[in-house]
């Protein structure tokens, strides 16, 4: 099973598709310790229309919002290694042949979107080294408030640990720099 894209899909900015795509993930991750904060969004999230999702969404993401999503951002600011790893990713959207949109190639949904295509011993060393500490580092930007759009985030963080059976206190540097 494919999960990374359905994931991709709900930490997206919100579409027409949006409370679908997350229902297809919550029967996909059903069984999976991701699925009790995919619920806890679906019924934070139920009474919120198109318009109020992206309003939320966007106080939440976007410029000055609560988090970043670009992870080259979340680990290296704007320090040159970021540049570097930038063109790292580009090159692994490009060779993967992901559209990346109107985003940079290092914004989370992307870099789902890839992971979807590669093959385990890198997905695997590109979670361990890259995507967990910038999850980890993105999540302590909710501290201890109750925004629903972290929900998401720690699915994600969740359903990787527990997939690649990755043990939280063995992160070393960003292995793409």
């Amino acid at each position: 099973m494919n999960t990374f894209e359905p994931l991709a899909k709900i930490i997206s900015y919100p579409d027409a598709n949006f409370k679908k795509n997350l229902g297809k993930v919550l029967a996909d991750l059903k069984d999976s310790n991701a699925f009790e904060y995919l619920d806890k969004f679906d019924k934070a999230i139920a009474n919120l229309n198109l318009a109020d999702l992206e309003e939320k969404y966007t106080k939440t993401y976007d410029i000055q919002g609560q988090c970043c999503l670009d992870v080259g951002y979340i680990l290296f600011g704007e320090d040159y290694k970021r540049g570097q790893f930038l063109v790292e990713i580009n090159r692994l959207a490009n060779e993967h042949q992901i559209d990346t949109e109107s985003e940079l190639p290092d914004h989370l949904p992307n870099m789902l979107k890839i992971l979807a295509k590669m093959n385990e011993p890198e997905k695997k060393e590109l979670i361990e080294k890259t995507l967990l500490p910038a999850l980890e580092k993105m999540l302590e930007n909710f501290g201890h408030n109750n925004n629903p759009f972290s929900l998401p985030l720690k699915a994600i963080e969740t359903y990787l640990h527990a997939s690649f059976n990755i043990d939280r206190k063995i992160f070393g540097g960003p292995v793409l720099c």
